[in-house]
């Protein structure tokens, strides 16, 4: 029981982690795709 809880824990914050890298790594496209409009 202890460790099914603990596994669920590990797991929903692996997927919180995930989806933050996502979202950084979307922020960065949004600034890389300014930044060429802006200079070429």
């Amino acid at each position: 029981e202890q460790i099914a809880r603990d596994a669920e824990i590990a797991r929903i914050h692996a997927e919180e982690e995930l989806q933050s890298m996502i979202d950084g790594l979307e922020r960065n496209n949004e600034t890389v795709a300014k930044y060429l409009e802006e200079y070429h």
